[in-house]
């Protein structure tokens, strides 16, 4: 079966290439859409599950086979990890022909992340009879699993999964240095921030003991500062850069919300403003970095309704853009990708 990563392509080049989207790049693969062939140990349902793109223009990416056709839901316990040229053609000397396959299951929404020497590190987790694990993963520029890196290029931590929403797990680099989110499989209450040692050891120089001990968030960000902030439906929480409370923001480092929010998808922009999906009315809002609800942020509706909105949000140029699925008018879907002024929060090019 092939599977066509449309929203790979578009997306990578909309947010790394693009200051305004008006075609698909037809020079990247075959008219601008990189279409897979991966069917992996014959699974007839693989899925993409995240991307990162380096410095040199190419695209890594995941995928996670499903097993059966009859059980489409069914977590595949096998993630591929491929890479693309920066003109969208198969890296043949990544790995085994483009591709490294790892036998944990990684989370369905993957957090990759590149650091400076082009180490590709990913998040995933794993289980046995006795504990569950979150898994962090580094991988060479040549494909091959990292040895220098925790225990063959994996570290495990036990006691943490993701959520009861299959949440609160994933990375970020904070110059460089390796930012682990998670969430207690002990105490449904619990959620961790580590930050690992290069070899992959934590960094018992941060937060304390190695970690910042919090409530649940709806997912961290680094700050122009190198601050650690976390969002969530209660509050804005900073810490510094090596995990203690920011003691100068909001009161003691926390900053109250004073008005709801439903938040499902959000990035924080240069000017450290927290940019959301809100789930309720289906628009995007700005949240300022003193943690107020921004009110010269106008936000236009899309046309014709909004049946979904993908978790896709950037920002480059001066521009955020908003990547997601519309539903029209004649009953069928379509992705979108939209540029909006990050001033104003209105469409530039539809």
């Amino acid at each position: 079966m092939r599977l066509k990563f449309i929203l790979l392509a578009i997306i990578a080049f909309a947010n790394f290439t693009f200051a305004q989207i008006l075609t698909k790049d037809a020079s990247f693969a075959t008219n601008g859409v990189y279409t897979s062939t991966a069917s992996y140990l014959n699974s007839p349902l693989p899925y993409f599950t995240g991307f990162a793109q380096s410095t040199d223009g190419s695209i890594y990416f995941t995928y996670s086979p499903n097993p059966t056709l009859t059980s489409p839901s069914t977590a595949s316990t096998t993630t591929v990890l491929s890479k693309l040229t920066s003109n969208g053609t198969l890296d043949t000397s990544f790995g085994n022909n483009g591709e490294l396959v790892l036998n944990y299951p990684v989370y369905n929404d993957t957090s990759l992340a590149i650091q400076s020497e082009n180490k590709i590190v990913l998040v995933g987790t794993h289980s046995d009879a006795n504990n569950f694990y979150t898994d962090v993963f580094r991988v060479l520029p040549n494909g091959q699993l990292d040895n220098t890196f925790g225990n063959n290029g994996m570290v495990s931590i036990p006691d943490l999964y993701y959520d009861l929403n299959a949440a609160g797990i994933g990375l970020l680099l904070q110059n460089n240095k390796i930012i682990l989110y998670t969430h207690s499989s002990q105490n449904q209450s619990d959620y961790f921030i580590y930050r690992l040692n290069s070899n992959g050891s934590i960094d018992n120089s941060f937060g304390t003991n190695g970690k910042i001990t919090t409530t649940r968030f709806y997912k961290p960000f680094i700050d122009n500062q190198s601050n650690i902030v976390t969002f969530s439906v209660l509050d804005i929480k900073k810490y510094n850069q090596n995990g203690q409370p920011l003691t100068s923001y909001g009161n003691n480092g926390v900053q109250t919300l004073n008005f709801p929010i439903s938040p499902r998808g959000a990035f924080l922009d240069s000017s450290n403003r927290i940019i959301y999906l809100e789930i309720n009315d289906e628009t995007v809002k700005r949240i300022n970095a003193d943690g107020t609800l921004d009110s010269t942020f106008n936000y236009d509706s899309f046309p014709n309704g909004i049946s979904r909105l993908v978790n896709n949000l950037y920002e480059k140029d001066g521009f955020y853009y908003i990547c997601g699925i519309s539903s029209l008018l004649n009953g069928y879907s379509y992705f979108y990708i939209s540029t909006y002024t990050n001033w104003c929060g209105r469409p530039c090019v539809w």
